[in-house]
């Protein structure tokens, strides 16, 4: 009898998320044809509505939400696993009320449709056993408040430097001037060691942020937020401000022993901003949150992708001659590539059209590489899972969150090694090592 209980509480637990899924797909179409496709149709985002297309979209809904309800019933919540979950929300259900406006050519469809279910495939048969955590040996290197102290220095003194050499110390929380600070922050002309520095801060402060609320160390913590702040005062990276504040309030509420699901916690989340912009579009007549978080975060990649497909169908590969090769030597054709895009496709050749995932995957191998690159994308995960496991989880929960966000919208290894996710990921397998080495002292007093 007990056990029949336990299937039942199961299977309402999936019904109900389920029909949570579905409400966000409808409020996304609400925000789409009700705004985006009005205030936005300069930029390609038009209404083409037809019955054959919303059955289409739909029949894509019932094929990805069985493997998104598996990933929100997985209670291990691995970096890997949190990310591809975050990626399936922000990509796959947007993707499908992109596919009912019509406004997505057929081949588009198949691949981004072939590139989720080999990613889904591919981490289904690589995490089949559980991820061994990788630790520096904590007798043979020596590893003590130095290191952590060294990356917090550099950290805050590149963004404390920056900020007062260009900025006058300047404080920003206006959403709606940030291309102007984006237009200053390109002329500073920094030297590349200075401008991959201060990108990899944005990724180092989050994780001091969580790392110090989780130590109790609240002002080390009221810096690096600071720091953050004065951060999206340069460049204007919208990311940069939300997830200095999402970090601060999550690690601060999210106790790890009340078991809370944090899937759960991120669809419901999303669903509620989903929400508030329909209210705020029925009630007051404007679009902030449509504007701000569906609009530019859901459905402009999405869109891009598209773009990027279609560029390479009728143009060679770049064969990453533009990514990490550039480091070797090798030159490209597409100098710029995000302003090509924006010129040939939005008449706006200073719009940068920056994007992840499938654009990635075109650009570097062609139509092959939505075969190769979901693999990719796993294995680097994979060695991700083995660097994070062992640390506090609400340091990595947030981390995975800013890294699937990432990666939607830049190539993979432009994230890892400009964005400061490599950078991140090694600061807290050097983090988790020196805890790990406290706890071995303690252990043998």
């Amino acid at each position: 009898m007990m056990i029949n209980k336990k299937v039942i509480k199961f299977n309402i637990t999936n019904i109900i998320t389920f029909f949570e899924i579905i409400i966000y797909r409808l409020l996304l179409d609400f925000a789409y044809f009700d705004d985006i496709c009005i205030t936005y149709s300069s930029y390609g985002f038009k209404d083409y509505r037809s019955i054959e297309n919303g059955i289409l979209s739909w029949l894509i809904i019932v094929i990805f939400i069985f493997p998104i309800i598996k990933l929100i019933d997985n209670e291990k919540n691995s970096f890997s696993n949190i990310i591809i979950y975050i990626l399936s929300l922000i990509s796959i259900i947007p993707f499908t009320t992109l596919v009912y406006s019509g406004i997505l050519s057929t081949s588009f469809i198949i691949m981004y449709i072939i590139y989720w279910i080999v990613l889904f495939i591919s981490y289904a048969v690589l995490f089949t056993k559980d991820t061994k955590p990788l630790i520096i040996k904590f007798n043979k290197i020596h590893i003590d408040e130095k290191f952590s102290f060294i990356f917090a220095c550099l950290s805050i003194s590149v963004v404390l430097f920056i900020s007062w050499k260009y900025t006058g110390f300047r404080m920003n929380f206006n959403m709606f001037n940030v291309y102007e600070l984006r237009s200053e922050y390109i002329n500073y002309n920094f030297p590349r060691i200075v401008e991959y520095l201060f990108a990899w801060t944005r990724a180092i402060n989050i994780v001091f942020i969580g790392y110090s609320i989780v130590k109790k160390r609240y002002f080390i913590a009221a810096a690096f937020f600071l720091a953050q702040m004065l951060s999206f005062g340069i460049d204007g990276l919208k990311s940069t401000f939300f997830m200095a504040i999402l970090v601060l309030i999550f690690c601060l509420l999210y106790k790890n022993e009340k078991k809370y699901n944090f899937k759960k916690i991120c669809l419901h989340g999303i669903l509620g901003l989903s929400l508030l912009g329909a209210i705020e579009k029925v009630a007051l007549k404007t679009n902030n949150i449509i504007t701000l978080l569906i609009r530019r975060v859901l459905m402009l990649p999405i869109y891009l992708n598209s773009c990027y497909v279609d560029f390479f169908q009728k143009n060679p590969p770049d064969y990453f001659k533009s990514s990490f090769l550039r480091l070797f030597g090798a030159t490209t054709s597409y100098y710029k590539l995000d302003h090509i895009i924006g010129k040939i496709y939005f008449n706006r050749p200073q719009m940068g059209c920056n994007n992840g995932l499938i654009a990635e995957a075109v650009t570097n191998f062609g139509t092959i590489g939505i075969l190769i690159m979901p693999i990719l994308l796993v294995l680097v995960l994979k060695f991700m899972d083995k660097c994070v496991k062992g640390v506090e989880e609400r340091v990595f929960l947030v981390i995975a969150l800013y890294f699937a966000i990432t990666i939607s919208n830049t190539f993979l290894t432009t994230a890892l090694l400009t964005h400061g996710l490599l950078i991140s990921t090694i600061l807290m397998l050097i983090l988790k090592s020196k805890d790990k080495g406290e706890k071995n002292v303690k252990d043998k007093k």
